[in-house]
């Protein structure tokens, strides 16, 4: 149960900080300097699988 809420708490952390910076100085960059390279939408399927591996890395090498 404590690697669940642990797991939890870790993907809404990533996800909110990830979001303001993604919003907020990422994007705004990225579209003055490579706007040609940038998707028109996000693959959030890549998004998605790319969080749980990585929260999951974390996670494993942290509780050890």
């Amino acid at each position: 149960m404590k690697y669940i809420l642990t797991f939890l708490a870790s993907i809404l952390t990533f996800l909110g900080l990830d979001a303001v910076w993604i919003k907020f100085v990422a994007q705004p960059e990225l579209t003055k300097i490579a706007s040609g390279y940038l998707a028109a939408q996000p693959n959030l399927a890549a998004a998605i699988i790319f969080y749980l591996i990585y929260i999951i890395g974390v996670l494993f090498v942290s509780l050890k």
